[in-house]
């Protein structure tokens, strides 16, 4: 079983091991627990002391800044768990360079750890004036065991003496410079970045969900991307802007980030507001991590209606002023987002801003379907004009007609090596044509043509609205 706290030595306090120190911890556990090939670049970054200040808050938590090929050190936390003998069994780092999770800067810090003084105390590195060179662990060592403190002369004994001590160990001394922090501004490429994508839940509800990513000098993002959670890590205090932190408390304070009908969440100017803000941040999505990039725009008059698809299920759909089709976001306001363009703004609708929404959440209806929810959008009333599906003619008199395509097939010639000779005597030979045939199944009034057997049923190419043509799968075959 690995637990979150290290087994107490006798006559220590629950959660605290020997001096308030990571005792006993080797370097084959920290490389079993991190992995290669990072173990080892940590321990090269260890050596030459690329680790600036390491801190360790508890037995089970580390934090430290690591110089690596940023301008600024990395910035990482570490949470480690042990097992019920005490060995090290895993750790979960989390560090502000492009790899993020136990990367070798993950594994320089818990090396450094060695020999590092008492809980919320911090030490720079060996370039600090206050220097320290974490002691050099080799696989199968040890760190060093628990250093003692002499309270003689000014120490003196009696009582207040801890005091004393906790105030000799809350000293100043040299510090690394603080990272500084990131400033609002356009998305840069070659850094990592918080994503924030529009998606769409299990029910059609619209979420918005955070992402941190790096985005490539090409401008793709990165393979090493996921959810983002933890707003306290180290990659967070390196890579967010004030602006996404509160962003982040905002969607938080609306329900963890996401905006399914019925949260608490804001509607109208102050939902409007929020969204314009994550949108000109120029890091929303639309769809997922990889989907288009969102710009901000202006207002949009839309119509919502309902088209019939090829099988003759039938969507709720908004069009633009001049029929352009545009996807009706399902916010409590409701939102369009253009396809083409990326453009994002607010939906104007003859609708209630609710009804709309709900509307854009609507599945395919089925043909046989239509009936009953033509009957519940009556039985709504009073709110708008609420669009009603198509009732569509179903025909199964349509008989089937084979139709055989012959067409030909050509087929380079296979030149081998060694006959360029026979080439330049008498011609490239020329390709091959093969006669083939595929038959195909045409129904009267429908435009296109189907496999036997394959597909659903099909619409006619005339009338308003059109009919829906059951097929004869046993005529087809």
């Amino acid at each position: 079983m690995i637990g979150p706290m290290r087994p107490t030595e006798p006559g220590m306090p629950c959660g605290r091991s020997g001096e308030n120190e990571l005792h006993g911890i080797g370097a084959e556990e920290i490389r079993r627990a991190i992995g290669e090939p990072y173990f080892s670049r940590g321990q090269a970054y260890h050596r030459r002391g690329a680790v600036r200040s390491v801190e360790i808050k508890s037995p089970d938590r580390v934090k430290a800044q690591v110089k690596g090929t940023a301008l600024q050190p990395y910035l990482l936390s570490a949470l480690l768990k042990y097992r019920s003998d005490g060995t090290l069994g895993s750790v979960e780092g989390d560090c502000s360079c492009p790899v993020g999770f136990n990367c070798k800067h993950i594994a320089a810090a818990l090396l450094a750890a060695a020999g590092a003084r008492p809980f919320g105390s911090a030490r720079t590195g060996s370039r600090g004036t206050d220097s320290w060179t974490p002691d050099l662990l080799t696989p199968g060592s040890s760190v060093p065991g628990p250093r003692t403190h002499s309270f003689a002369g000014a120490h003196g004994a009696g009582p207040g003496r801890g005091e004393v001590r906790q105030w000799l160990d809350r000293r100043p001394r040299a510090r690394a410079k603080p990272a500084a922090i990131r400033q609002s501004g356009p998305v840069r490429t070659g850094q990592q970045h918080l994503f924030y994508v529009f998606h769409r839940d299990w029910h059609g509800g619209m979420r918005i969900t955070p992402y941190r990513a790096y985005l490539k000098k090409n401008g793709e993002i990165g393979a090493n991307y996921r959810e983002f959670t933890n707003r306290r890590s180290a990659w967070a205090r390196g890579n967010l802007t004030l602006q996404d932190a509160a962003l982040l408390g905002q969607l938080e304070f609306f329900g963890e980030g996401g905006y399914p009908q019925g949260s608490n969440l804001p509607e109208g100017p102050e939902l409007v507001k929020l969204i314009r803000v994550i949108v000109e941040t120029g890091r929303a999505l639309d769809g997922g991590i990889h989907g288009r990039t969102l710009s901000w725009s202006a207002p949009r008059k839309c119509e919502l209606r309902w088209e019939v698809g090829d099988g003759g299920e039938q969507r709720a759909v908004a069009r633009g002023p001049e029929g352009a089709p545009l996807t009706l976001l399902g916010f409590g306001t409701p939102f369009y987002l253009d396809p083409e363009t990326g453009e994002a703004g607010v939906a104007e609708t003859a609708l209630e801003p609710h009804l709309a929404s709900w509307l854009a959440q609507a599945p395919a209806v089925p043909p046989d379907a239509v009936e009953s929810v033509t009957s519940s959008l009556d039985g709504i009333g009073g709110h708008g004009p609420l669009p009603r599906p198509a009732r569509l003619e179903q025909r199964a008199d349509v008989p089937p007609e084979p139709v055989l395509i012959l067409y030909g097939c050509e087929i380079p010639p296979q030149v081998r090596y060694g006959n360029d000779t026979f080439a330049r005597r008498f011609g490239a030979p020329a390709p091959a044509v093969y006669p083939c045939a595929r038959l195909e199944i045409a129904y009267e009034s429908v435009a296109k043509r189907v496999r036997s057997g394959k597909g659903a049923n099909l619409l006619t190419a005339t009338g308003e609205p059109p009919a829906l043509i059951l097929r004869d799968r046993a005529g087809e075959s």
